[in-house]
């Protein structure tokens, strides 16, 4: 991970996949992706949890 929070995952091989984000604090989000030659970004914006245990 980058200093600003980003990631880079080389040699994947082409398909779909999903990509998860999750952090106690906050609501998990997902994207599904298709991979293939080339480089993307994908952004992601993570809500608060405001659900009380």
């Amino acid at each position: 991970m980058s200093a600003d929070g980003a990631y880079r995952f080389n040699g994947l091989p082409n398909g779909t996949y999903k990509v998860s984000i999750s952090h106690p604090e906050y609501m998990e989000t997902s994207k599904m992706i298709d991979v293939d030659e080339g480089y993307f970004e994908l952004d992601f914006q993570l809500e608060e949890d405001t659900n009380e245990f």
